[in-house]
């Protein structure tokens, strides 16, 4: 890593607002992990890196949460907000890149290899897809436990030519919703509503079972 990228990756871990010369620089970093395969780890180590207006988006995503549920397991949990947002008796496993307490399950979607994945009713999904650089491969693993997505995107529909500015906030994977929604319905999921969140869409997507590894 050259030491722009250093630089800023160092103000964005505290919080910090980058330079128009950081920015650039960080955008090149994220496409070399993007080409390795890897994920921004350092990026996700410190907890300066959440903005408070997310929150919201995970609001109206656990207004999506269908009822009967018993466990809700958050990918890219972040601050864990999700958690106070749930119906009483609905158990929360938190699950991210970088510890966030003692009861993180702490897990790169990245990885070479994905483990298996924390049982639960629910894959929630709040920011966090845009992330991961082989979404096929994980919706493959997704199916084997999770009946229910919840997830948002933020597509390219209507912003194509802004691949660049994608990778300036660290984005690896660019999608039209169309194109989005098709990997899960290759999978077996269905979209069963889907709702906007600018420049999210949020959607719910079910299977009537999870498939078993072969």
């Amino acid at each position: 890593m050259d030491e722009n990228a250093k630089g800023a990756l160092a103000r964005l871990v505290a919080g910090e607002p980058l330079s128009p010369d950081e920015i650039e620089a960080y955008a090149d970093y994220v496409e070399r992990t993007k080409a390795e395969g890897r994920s921004d780890i350092a990026r996700w180590s410190g907890g300066a890196v959440f903005a408070p207006a997310w929150d919201e988006r995970t609001r109206k995503l656990a207004a999506l949460l269908p009822e009967k549920i018993k466990t809700v397991v958050d990918f890219g949990c972040g601050t864990m907000a999700l958690r106070d947002m749930l119906p009483a008796g609905v158990r929360y496993v938190p699950v991210d890149i970088a510890p966030r307490g003692p009861d993180t399950i702490v897990l790169d979607l990245n990885a070479p290899t994905l483990p298996a994945l924390p049982a639960g009713d629910v894959g929630f999904f709040s920011g966090s897809l845009e992330y991961v650089i082989d979404l096929r491969r994980l919706i493959a693993v997704l199916l084997r436990t999770y009946r229910h997505i919840i997830c948002s995107y933020a597509a390219t529909n209507n912003a194509p030519d802004q691949i660049r500015q994608r990778r300036r906030g660290g984005w690896v994977n660019d999608l039209k919703v169309s194109e989005f929604v098709a990997l899960f319905e290759d999978a077996g999921y269905l979209p069963q509503e889907m709702r906007n969140h600018a420049p999210h869409r949020l959607f719910h997507f079910f299977r009537r079972s999870v498939k078993a590894p072969s």
